[in-house]
């Protein structure tokens, strides 16, 4: 991020998952987020998939894989 500013969109891989909830490592960071995200309907995550997230309502939202 420059100048404090929020991403739109920011690219994750799915650390854990668990009732309908995961757990991400976003890309550039070191570690894996201790917040859990929430998904579209029409996703279903897996441990290792790289998402595609987008901010809505001061938190991301996994919006899917990107293959």
């Amino acid at each position: 991020m420059n100048n404090g500013e929020k991403r739109l969109f920011r690219l994750a891989t799915v650390t854990s998952t668990s009732g309908g909830v995961s757990v991400l490592q976003f890309d550039g960071e070191t570690a894996p987020s201790a917040k859990k995200y929430k998904r579209l309907s029409s996703y279903t995550p897996a441990v290792g998939d790289r998402v595609l997230m987008a901010e809505i309502a001061g938190t991301y939202v996994i919006l899917g894989k990107v293959v």
